[in-house]
């Protein structure tokens, strides 16, 4: 029943263009900040910590305005904002610090913000009873994509020791496309009768628990 639904089809393939947008660049951000920008390996910490620190000031924040104003449009707004953002630190040249390292927790703040809609959407697409098969299975699609869209993103890429890396540039227009088209996915899945809220979703263990029912005739109902 899981893969007989249009609407799932497009819940998985929009885990696999959210993952195509975030691990095409993220597991190159240390090397081409290194080699592109001038930073050393002593200041990449700094960049994780910030951007770490804000992505959990942000997350449960982002929940709220998804379950207020729509997840999808969320979603879509966060996407818009994340471009630019996405297209400056794949082109970044040798930049000061301060400038690099705001575009670089941008970058990773509208990305894990925009995460929190997109699986809100995705895991409340099916009835509480199918909720853990479909989850499992959408997990694996997010694997797999995540390795595939790094693997893919390497092939473009290239350097020679001592040089700036070459391709970056072009694996963000490859990103900035999948999360457009993940918006577009996103707007085609159905929510079932109980859906999960996107503030839920920004918790630990968010989706895990399914939402609890009532009988008119328990006691809890009195």
């Amino acid at each position: 029943a899981i893969f007989g639904r249009r609407s799932n089809l497009s819940a998985f393939l929009s885990t696999a263009l959210v993952a195509v947008a975030s691990y095409t660049i993220v597991p190159f951000l240390n090397p081409y900040f290194v080699a592109n920008v001038g930073f050393t390996e002593q200041q990449l910490p700094l960049l994780y910590v910030a951007g770490g620190v804000l992505t959990f000031l942000i997350s449960w924040p982002v929940g709220r305005l998804s379950d207020k104003f729509g997840k999808v449009k969320v979603y879509a707004v966060m996407s818009a904002l994340l471009m630019p953002s996405t297209l400056a630190v794949t082109t970044i040249g040798l930049t000061p610090f301060a400038i690099a390292t705001g575009i670089f927790v941008s970058y990773m703040v509208l990305s894990a913000g925009r995460r929190v809609p997109a699986a809100a959407v995705i895991a409340s697409s099916v009835s509480p009873k199918e909720r853990a098969g479909f989850l499992s299975f959408n997990t694996s699609v997010q694997q797999l994509s995540s390795g595939l869209s790094a693997a893919g993103a390497g092939l473009l890429l290239t350097q020679i020791k001592g040089e700036p890396m070459q391709g970056f540039g072009t694996v963000g227009i490859i990103a900035t496309v999948a999360a457009v088209l993940a918006a577009v996915l996103l707007s085609q899945v159905k929510s079932s009768a109980m859906p999960v809220s996107a503030e839920q979703n920004s918790l630990p263990l968010a989706g895990l628990v399914a939402p609890k029912t009532v009988s008119a005739n328990s006691p809890e109902s009195k």
